[in-house]
Order: C-alpha cells, then structure tokens, then sequence
C-alpha cells in the first residue's frame, strides 16, 4: 500500500475504503470481533486490526460490542505473558455510530531486579575453526551434516552463504529450564508460529545463555573488536579451535582474551575428523601453551590458570551435551572496576545507559542499541543523552523498551537492550559513545575528555620504548562498541617494568572514559589491548 498498517486503517476509515485482503503469513491479523465466551487459546499474532473481515472491509461494532472485544483480547494476552501496547479506535465514515480500532499486541518479558537469568557468551577462533555451526548446533537442537547447514540461520549477508565466513555479529539464545536443567526446545508438532514459540521460551526460561558469533576472518576483525569492547562484553569468550588445527593458531585469539580481562574457556571441534591420540594430544599440549603463553605476556612467573577444555563434534554430537551442561553452569560477570567507579559517583536511583547504536524506523522513531550501566531505567522517563557534537546534553523521553525481541517496561544493570526515544530528531544528534542519563543530578560529573590512559599488554617492553621515544603512532582504537581515529601518544612500563601503560588522544571526538571499558589500539605493525584505567573526578 505504500504505507504502515496504521496508516492504512486510518485511510481507509477516512476515505470509505476496505483494506487488503488478509495475508495467512505475518503478525497481522483481522477480527470481526471477538466474544467473552471464546476459548482462551494462544495469542498467535502481534498485532490485531478489529471489526475488520478476512477480505478486508471495514463492517464496524457498536461502541459497546468493540469494548467487550477489546475486554476479551486483554484477557487473552495476560493468558500468554504479552501486553496490549496501543489502541486506535475510529468512527466507521459511513456509518458514524460504529466504530473499528486497531491494536498493537506485544510479548512481555518477565520482570527481574538483576540480570542474573542471562549469560553472554561469545564465540571466537579462526576461519573454518567451527564457530558458526557449533552455535547453530547448540541453539537449534540439531545436528550437522558435516557441510555447514545448521548455521545458515546465523548468516545474514549473501557473501556469508557463499564464502561461508562470518562477516557480522550474529546473536542467539539457548533457553533453560531451572527444574530440569536442560534446554527448553521447539516442540515441531506445535501449531504455533516458530518466531512466537522462541519468544515463550524466553519468557519461560529459568536462565538463558545468550551466544554473541563473532567474525574470525582477519578482513571482519574490525567488527569482533567492536564486540569485545563494547558494554556488551560478553560474560564469557569460548575461544573455538579445530582439532585439525596446529595450538599456535591459538595465540591471536588467547592474548586477545587474556589482555581484556575476559574470562575463557576452549572448545576443542571437530573431533569426528581425527584420531583419539590427536585429540590426547591436543587435550595435554593446550593448557601447557596457555601457561607458557601467560609468562610470556606478563613477564613473570605466574600462578597456575584452570583453563575448561571441552571436546565436541558437530557432525557426531561427541560432547554437545557436556558442553550444554557447562553453559547452564555459567554465571555473568561484573566489571568491579566500572560498578565501583559508578557506586561511588551516581546516587543507587540514577539510570545509565551506553548508547552502542543509533537508528531511525518508520512509526517507531529514533531507537538506541546498547547496555544498561547502572540503575534501573523505565518506560515514560525523561532522559539526558550526550555529548553532541556541541558537548552539550539534550533531553528525550523514553517511549519504550525491548529485551532479548521482547517488549519490557524496565531494564537493569547489564542488560543488553533497545531503547525507543522521541523526539525523532534527536537521531540526528546521538552517536555510538554517547551516555544516556536518567538523573535528577548534574550529567556534567560525565567528564569529557579526548584523552584516555589504559593498561594494556600485547607488545613488548622494546616496542614500548621505540613507541615512547618516536612520533605519536596513528591508528584505530576500539572503544565503547565504536572506532575512533585516535593516536597513541605514548606507552611505558611501570610497577617493576612488568605492565604497561598507554596514553591515546583521539582525533576530533571527546567522549567519557569510564574506568574499566575495554580497549583495542591496532597501530601500523602492532595491536594492543586493555583497560581504561584513568579515573575520572566528579563535577
């Protein structure tokens, strides 16, 4: 129609017309009405268009018949956890003393003070390690063919299906159930629509592993480093590696990990295609290179470090129960050194929130991707977002907001979510790095700064001191979910030469560096990584 449903019943309405006939596929639906005594079945659908038949004309009920109506869809949608989210009524133009409404429908997501029911974990490893269909495996339910089909669903660019190499973030979830501990699975012989029934599992999960599938291709690194450094940094990285593979291939993706401060394990694949004395081997040789990897980095002898080693086979589904059992062993955890910066700065009742991305939809308006840092942030309160360009804070309200595709009318500490603002043009202002600030307090204590200090590892003291003596090193730091043209100004060792510590300047930005963000400099030769360490001082 070359217009929003909305728009289109609206029309239609004005101008004495009928609407399309009723597409079997999708989340609209059309109900001439409903009555008290209907069954209260499933709600199958997202959105309701009432007093409105299959083929599309616009008959009307009396303004008592459509309250019952909307009575009955209410109870309805308490029946199966969803919401109603917006009714439109009108008059029906040629016969003004009936009416016709549309309603938008939405699931709800069960209300939690923490964050506790959900683990991030990302998947990383080289091209062809078996990243994506181990994922697919673990969120489906089925096994590989040995060709790659189970992670089809993951791909989302045509170049993906071809090459088959991820080139972008692709994000699932396995669903538990706590009184069984196992996962909550499709039921195929269900009528329902398979969207809907993921969105159930969700609502009836005890707990949910959320899988974040990063790019392990060197040209798609750039969107694995945004990943990482996000403030949806995963809880756990499970660093994958074939077993056909030699350990050294290890290496990239292990001082990555150690240098961000991220809690790991390994999943040893594709087991079906060698021997047991391989898989021995391997299983014997690769705690060995961690610890000799870690003396290495850190320049010192180091306590032992109890690294989980799983084994699995895709194909055969050797050790995917193991593996499922691990994950629902797995707990989220915090950044202490960003929670005791934020505890010590911001009142318990203020919202924080990191804007990570930014767009605009059609009847929806601007919607902000990113994490919740500290506080609880509702639906229906007034915000400050900033910096803009100008370093000043603008203020928006919140319209509403989504966890894991569900709508929720709060969100807390380390919850990833999106968050829909008006007014619409506030689009135009808002950047990845910016702070959204639910605060009765001055948002100045953010402080602004285009200098950042970070302890990193990742180079050696020699390229420390070359990097010190020589001319600022240009290149691009990963940051806050974004990539900044930034310069490395200097990087020297300190506590007994063994850490190092490294000053960047970004090129025409300023943000605010929050104490514990993670951070990736890929200069001309070299990569560091690490923690912002500079502390920030109250306004």
């Amino acid at each position: 129609m070359g217009m929003s449903c909305r728009q289109g019943l609206l029309h239609c309405l004005e101008h004495k017309c009928s609407l399309p006939p009723e597409v079997e596929e999708g989340n609209v639906e059309y109900k001439y009405r409903l009555k008290p005594d209907m069954p209260e079945q499933r709600l199958s659908q997202l959105k309701s268009q009432l007093q409105v038949a299959d083929d599309g004309t616009i008959h009307g009920l009396h303004k008592n018949d459509l309250d019952d109506s909307l009575e009955v869809l209410a109870r309805m949608c308490s029946g199966v956890g969803a919401q109603i989210a917006g009714t439109e009524e009108r008059r029906v133009s040629r016969r003004p003393e009936l009416y016709a409404a549309e309603v938008r429908v939405c699931l709800t997501a069960p209300q939690a003070t923490t964050s506790r029911r959900t683990v991030k974990v990302a998947f990383v490893g080289d091209t062809d390690s078996g990243k994506s269909t181990l994922v697919g495996v673990l969120s489906g339910g089925a096994l590989d063919d040995g060709k790659g089909s189970v992670r089809l669903s993951l791909l989302r660019h045509r170049h993906e299906v071809i090459s088959g190499q991820t080139s972008s973030l692709a994000v699932e979830f396995l669903p538990f159930d706590d009184e069984t501990k196992t996962p909550i699975r499709h039921d195929y012989d269900s009528l329902e629509p398979l969207p809907l029934t993921k969105q159930k599992q969700l609502l009836d999960a005890g707990r949910v592993a959320q899988f974040l599938d990063l790019a392990g291709d060197v040209r798609y690194q750039k969107t694995t480093y945004s990943a990482l450094t996000s403030w949806a940094t995963p809880d756990w990285i499970c660093v994958v590696v074939s077993a056909t593979a030699e350990i050294e291939s290890l290496r990239d993706w292990l001082t990555l990990v150690l240098g961000l401060e991220i809690p790991f394990f390994i999943v040893l694949s594709k087991t079906d295609l060698v021997d047991s004395a391989t898989v021995l081997r391997h299983a014997t040789q690769i705690p060995e290179y961690i610890a000799e990897l870690r003396r290495t980095l850190f320049g010192v002898s180091v306590p032992p470090y109890a690294v989980s080693l799983l084994r699995v086979s895709n194909v055969t589904g050797e050790g995917i129960e193991n593996l499922t059992n691990h994950f629902y062993r797995l707990r989220p955890r915090r950044n202490v050194r960003l929670m005791n910066y934020l505890l010590d700065t911001f009142p318990e009742q203020d919202g924080l929130f990191c804007v990570e991305g930014v767009q605009s939809f059609p009847d929806v308006g601007t919607v902000l991707m990113g994490t919740v840092l500290h506080g609880a942030i509702s639906v229906g309160s007034v915000a400050q977002v900033g910096p803009t360009a100008g370093g000043d804070f603008i203020s928006v309200t919140l319209n509403s907001a989504h966890r894991m595709r569900l709508s929720t009318p709060t969100v807390f500490p380390g919850q990833l979510v999106t968050i829909a603002i008006e007014p619409a043009t506030a689009v135009a202002q808002i950047h990845k790095g910016s702070i959204l600030a639910v605060t009765d307090s001055n948002v100045g204590r953010l402080e602004m700064t285009n200098t950042i200090e970070a302890d990193v590892i990742g180079c050696s003291a020699e390229q420390a001191a070359a990097v010190t003596t020589a001319e600022p090193v240009h290149g691009m730091l990963y940051w806050m979910g974004s990539r900044w043209t930034a310069q490395l100004t200097s990087l020297h060792t300190f506590y007994g030469e063994i850490k190092l510590r490294a000053s960047f300047l970004l090129v025409e930005a300023h943000a605010s560096p929050l104490p514990g963000s993670r951070v990736i400099f890929v200069g001309p030769h070299f990569r560091i990584e690490g923690l912002v360490h500079l502390p920030l001082v109250a306004q």
